[in-house]
């Protein structure tokens, strides 16, 4: 596993803070059940990390912004220059 697992699994539990992790290729309903009282922020990588798989952003940006709740990417594993970040949600 990577180093944002690892930080989320171990080391933020540490200071009481805690994860749920999902299956990004789950249809919207079921990530929406995922989300609960005490959820902070939605958490997603661009490019997932070891499956290489693409987030969906609209799917994503959907949930979080449905909850109420900010999207926070890490685009660690894919430069910015193939990116095109604006186009691809709605802020």
């Amino acid at each position: 596993m990577g180093g944002t697992f690892s930080l989320f699994q171990n080391t933020l539990k540490k200071f009481g803070i805690t994860a749920t992790f999902v299956d990004q290729d789950s249809p919207l309903e079921e990530l929406q059940k995922y989300i609960q009282e005490n959820t902070k922020l939605v958490f997603a990588e661009t490019i997932g990390n070891p499956k290489n798989n693409i987030l969906d952003f609209d799917k994503f940006s959907k949930l979080a912004h449905g909850a109420g709740l900010p999207l926070v990417v890490d685009n660690t594993y894919q430069h910015l220059i193939c990116l095109d970040r604006l186009n691809m949600v709605q802020i």
